[in-house]
């Protein structure tokens, strides 16, 4: 009995030790480069807001959520080609911890 708690103790320990190198390895390169997504997307919530020209997009993985915001340039009569800047990121563990934040 105390060998198959013990197995079930390893086996736990490893998917948290598993799990928590996922969370860190995405916070570094999604830190790094903020243009990219996350590896596994559960779900992606959009807001556009028309009045102030700001997007955003917020992107729901396994444990934590990635929020870019964006502005967006008026669009002109001659092309219907939109431009977007990145005016800020974070990135929240369980949805609910903010880890880190950027704002350019």
């Amino acid at each position: 009995m105390k060998k198959i708690i013990k197995i079930i103790g390893i086996i736990i320990l490893t998917l948290c030790l598993v799990f928590t190198l996922f969370i860190v390895e995405e916070s570094i390169r999604l830190e790094k480069d903020n243009s990219k997504r996350p590896l596994i997307v559960l779900a992606i919530d959009t807001d556009i807001s028309a009045n102030s020209n700001k997007y955003s997009e917020t992107y729901k993985s396994i444990g934590f959520s990635v929020k870019n915001d964006y502005y967006t340039m008026p669009r002109d009569e001659t092309s219907d080609v939109v431009t977007y800047y990145a005016l800020s990121g974070e990135f929240k563990l369980f949805n609910k911890y903010l880890i880190w934040q950027w704002i350019s």
